[in-house]
């Protein structure tokens, strides 16, 4: 966590932080969910705290007054302790390690922080329809998901009308499904707002462009190319879509020069997919910015906004409720 050397750290942060001007001294980032405290080659100082809190980094400057430039500069990531029991499998509390103290709430914050868990109650434990058994984000071994069928067919739903040419195939990123939807006896499987919004929190709108066949292909060559972490990031696609994939291909290829996809599998409602012709494509606008390295979607021509994903979530989910866990069968693997 504090090794200031980053062996192997990788990632967009490493070439920004690299060409910045040698003024800059300390890059605090964040948004990737990795710790680190990292001294590049040039000098600049390099950090982050994981996520959700569970870390704090703790920088100390030296400032020489004469010159009034940084003469020192020093940072480690420390463990924040909060006051949540941690138990073991027997439901046995688990000490804390020797040096480590729970740090107290802060009252002022933990009165706001109540304060809106109060306000938005009834939003959040809305009941908004009904699971049949648990929908989660497991794949099959060709990387599709139930959840993520669910989703991506929301999406489709949501940009299908003629105002949006219509969209004909939606996509959304696994990384961006943040929960399961899991069936509880007790409630028969009634579903809240609050669950369908923990499954994708980040409020992200829905961006419709067109793509023509051949960009088709190279988005879905561009789940495993470089630089996708290893496995790749399958996407999970909408009703109606289907392609087969080779895993006896070489992962990892340069970008441009994946050829895991079989391109006379791409297929549309049973129509093979035309390279030459343009199809009105919906994903969510952090992937339309090229997020999760799917840099083809920036070429998407004609994009249109749409609305919020959660709101497309929550109006499929209720048109469709009960809902079922769908069969996998948009994506094939071969090998």
């Amino acid at each position: 966590m504090n090794d200031k050397s980053c062996p192997g750290l990788t990632g967009a942060i490493v070439s920004i932080a690299d060409k910045l001007d040698p003024a800059m001294d300390i890059v605090i980032s964040g948004h990737t969910h990795q710790d680190y405290v990292c001294t590049r080659p040039d000098g600049k100082l390099l950090t982050q705290t994981g996520f959700y809190g569970r870390l704090a980094t703790e920088i100390d400057i030296t400032i020489d007054p004469a010159t009034r430039r940084v003469a020192s500069k020093l940072a480690n990531n420390r463990v924040a302790v909060n006051d949540l029991v941690i138990k073991d499998s027997q439901g046995k509390p688990i000490p804390l390690p020797a040096g480590y103290t729970v740090l107290p709430k802060d009252s002022v914050v933990d009165a706001m922080v109540r304060r809106y868990v109060e306000l938005t109650a009834p939003i959040k434990n809305a009941v908004v329809g009904a699971i049949t058994a648990s929908i989660d984000r497991t794949q099959t071994a060709a990387g599709e998901s139930a959840l993520g069928d669910l989703v991506a067919d929301a999406y489709l739903a949501g940009t299908s009308d003629a105002s949006f040419g219509p969209a004909v195939i939606a996509f959304t990123n696994p990384g961006g499904l943040r929960q399961n939807l899991t069936y509880d006896t007790a409630t028969n499987g009634q579903t809240t707002f609050g669950q369908l919004d923990a499954v994708m929190p980040f409020g992200n709108s829905m961006v419709t462009m067109d793509l023509t066949g051949a960009q088709i292909l190279r988005l879905l060559e561009q789940q495993w190319e470089a630089p996708q972490p290893a496995g790749g990031r399958v996407l999970q696609v909408s009703s109606g879509f289907t392609y087969t994939w080779d895993a006896s291909k070489p992962a990892g290829a340069a970008a441009g020069q994946g050829n895991r996809v079989d391109p006379a599998s791409l297929r549309l409602n049973g129509v093979a997919i035309d390279p030459a012709k343009r199809y009105r494509v919906t994903v969510n606008n952090f992937m339309a910015s090229g997020g999760d390295n799917f840099t083809v979607l920036t070429q998407g021509a004609n994009q249109q906004a749409g609305p919020v994903d959660i709101d497309v979530f929550e109006r499929n989910f209720r048109a469709k409720s009960p809902v079922s866990p769908g069969a996998p069968n948009r994506i094939t693997r071969l090998n």
